[in-house]
């Protein structure tokens, strides 16, 4: 396949709410069957060449990360500023996923209004997009290493969707992971038609 995608999966949710452990759920079930698109991905590729950061460490839900969390954040911002394009990272992650050759997209990690907005564009408009909201409590995310951070847990990057209402779904995963994949089967079912 060459072209637009005929799903489009949009995960959003907080720091350690679960968004990341859903996207390798979706990811296994269907490996290769789907472009798995992280915004973040050339944020922290670009980041790492111009910081002497280690990309690879900058990928996964870890300290180190965190440690470049807020530095990232603002040197990102600075970027899209700059470009004069808030879609700016999400059409590179697009394209380094070789996202056209796949019928199913997964966004793993939607922040902004403007990632949304994205896929509300004219050239997405035969494509069916499914918003998904991952949330768990405050005492849930703790006990999975959560801790408030000043400036970046009252940024735009954690806050920018809290007060967007328009999600398809919006999955509490304060439970067991059988418990969540009860509740993904509803999406499931319909990347398999779409595959």
């Amino acid at each position: 396949m060459s072209g637009k995608p005929t799903l489009i999966i949009i995960l959003s949710g907080k720091r350690k709410s679960g968004k990341d452990y859903v996207t390798e759920l979706i990811e296994k079930r269907y490996e290769n069957k789907l472009a798995v698109i992280h915004i973040s991905k050339p944020i922290k590729q670009k980041y790492a060449e111009l910081h002497g950061a280690a990309f690879d460490e900058l990928m996964k839900a870890s300290q180190y990360k965190e440690q470049f969390r807020l530095d990232m954040v603002k040197w990102s911002e600075n970027e899209k500023s700059n470009r004069n394009d808030e879609a700016y990272f999400l059409k590179l992650a697009i394209n380094m996923e070789n996202a056209n050759e796949k019928k199913v997209w997964l966004i793993a990690d939607a922040r902004r209004p403007a990632d949304l907005a994205h896929f509300d564009e004219q050239q997405f408009n035969q494509s069916k997009v499914i918003k998904i909201r991952i949330q768990a409590t405050e005492e849930t995310r703790k006990s999975r290493g959560w801790i408030f951070t000043k400036n970046i847990d009252d940024a735009t990057t954690e806050c920018g969707l809290d007060c967007y209402t328009d999600w398809d779904y919006v999955f509490d995963n304060d439970g067991t992971s059988d418990q969540l994949i009860e509740k993904l089967n509803v999406i499931f079912t319909q990347i398999e038609s779409a595959l």
